[in-house]
């Protein structure tokens, strides 16, 4: 090899150790750094653990027990549903059952289309013997447990898709029996579907929003059966009381369960980057495992974690008003996130990084405005049940506002949760409408959502009775 060969060699022999070097004194800056972040973090973490434990918020599997116990046998809902969910038939894929695959029912006063009441009585028959079995008397002051006394890992799942199915089916009973002018029946059918419901708790995050969709299945039905036929007015008392879901809070109080579940992650999670470092004497496979661990699990994570279900929870507990934009910000900014962090090598040493907590962060935006809307629905439809009431007594007459309702069928009329403002009431040719301004915070003048709204429409959230 001559000189100039060799000189080459060592330039190049140079560069590449410098580069090592380089390289390596970055990842050990970056893991020093990251190191005292995770040291800051662990500070941070037993600070916030200890406020939400003052605030009296629950934190364990076992917290959660206190707060939500299983009920006993007469009260177990599930075991008292037992018989009816075991010869329930379900309708599958259904073109013509609202709730069930087909079109919705007509708006208004307009009759089912023949199709759609052959079904709705075919699938009614098949299960009226279900129907009986169940008993609101027996339902009333039940709930569905899930025993979290047993752990996260061992929780009772209830049979929800089942009990679901029962709720549709009894509100396509109901305005079937509305259709062939069996008011009494119709309620009583909606009773056993608004008992059902409210067995549902917030213990966990499904059942809470599953209580709120089906009262929402039943304010639609709701809608229907008044538009059908006239209902007496102590079958009308008792269902606007049983309609309870009334004040937003569902949405927060899941947060605050998940992130019980959250902190149970990040501890198996932590055990798991413990269990991953394992014994070696290589330096080599020390340094891999090290960053293996890192990986799985950095303190950073779990306070990244708890910052955000404080945001979340900080953004609930605005006014709907400032909430939805609150609620906006967050979405893009979790969309700028995720568009920007890609898993790298460099993502385990950022203190904003793709985790294992980070991808089971709470998403609020849905899940609050569908609650707000659920909310709202039910308060129009208590103000439209108050008016019926006045009808009864005003000679099928409407009222001009519904503060002609106060104080003999209303204590004061309702809040639209959107704008706190009384929620609106318009008398029609025929009937009335009761709405809110919705989620656009727009006055549409009562205008319903068409069937195939899209995001940029405008439209209110109403009740309409046209008869």
């Amino acid at each position: 090899m001559n000189d100039k060969a060799r000189t080459v060699s060592r330039v190049l022999f140079f560069c590449v150790l410098s580069g090592i070097v380089v390289v390596a004194l970055s990842v050990g800056v970056l893991w020093l750094k990251m190191n005292r972040d995770d040291r800051v973090a662990r500070v941070e973490i037993q600070k916030r653990l200890e406020a939400i434990r003052n605030a009296g918020q629950p934190l364990t599997a076992q917290d959660l027990a206190k707060l939500y116990p299983d009920p006993p046998p007469e009260h177990d809902a599930v075991l008292l549903l037992k018989q009816a969910l075991a010869a329930l038939v379900i309708p599958r894929d259904s073109t013509n059952l609202p709730f069930f695959g087909g079109k919705s029912w007509p708006k208004g006063t307009a009759p089912l289309e023949k199709a759609m009441l052959d079904e709705m009585q075919t699938w009614t028959e098949k299960n009226q013997k279900v129907f009986d079995t169940v008993s609101v008397e027996q339902l009333t002051g039940a709930w569905i447990g899930c025993s979290y006394s047993n752990g996260f890992t061992n929780l009772v799942h209830a049979p929800l898709s089942e009990i679901s199915q029962l709720v549709k089916l009894l509100c396509l009973n109901a305005v079937l029996q509305a259709e062939l002018q069996h008011p009494k029946e119709a309620i009583q059918s909606l009773q056993k579907a608004l008992a059902i419901g409210n067995a549902w708790r917030n213990d966990m995050p499904i059942h809470g929003f599953v209580k709120l969709a089906t009262q929402r299945w039943i304010c639609s039905t709701l809608d229907r059966v008044l538009n059908r036929t006239a209902i007496a007015d102590s079958d009308l008392m008792s269902t606007s009381a049983s309609l309870t879901l009334t004040n937003l809070g569902t949405t927060k109080e899941f947060i605050i369960n998940e992130r019980c579940f959250g902190l149970s992650q990040a501890s198996q999670l932590q055990s798991l980057a413990k269990q991953a470092t394992g014994h070696t004497f290589s330096l080599v496979r020390v340094l891999l495992k090290s960053y293996q661990a890192r990986i799985i699990y950095r303190d950073q994570d779990l306070l990244n974690y708890l910052e955000s279900i404080e945001r979340c929870l900080a953004t609930v507990d605005l006014p709907l008003s400032n909430t939805i934009p609150a609620i906006l910000n967050i979405k893009r900014d979790s969309e700028k996130f995720w568009e920007k962090r890609h898993v790298n090598f460099l993502n385990t040493f950022k203190k904003e990084r793709i985790s294992l907590l980070s991808i089971s962060e709470s998403q609020i935006d849905m899940n609050l405005l569908s609650e707000a809307d659920d909310i709202t629905q039910i308060h129009v439809t208590r103000a439209a049940l108050a008016v019926e009431r006045w009808r009864l007594a005003h000679n099928s007459n409407v009222p001009n506002s519904l503060a002609e309702l106060v104080p003999d069928y209303l204590s004061a009329v309702p809040i639209d949760p959107f704008d706190e403002q009384p929620l609106r009431y318009k008398k029609l040719a025929h009937g009335y409408v009761v709405y809110s301004i919705g989620s656009d915070f727009t006055d549409d003048g009562g205008k319903e959502k068409p069937a195939d709204a899209k995001d940029s429409d405008h439209y209110d959230i109403t009740f309409t009775v046209d008869r």
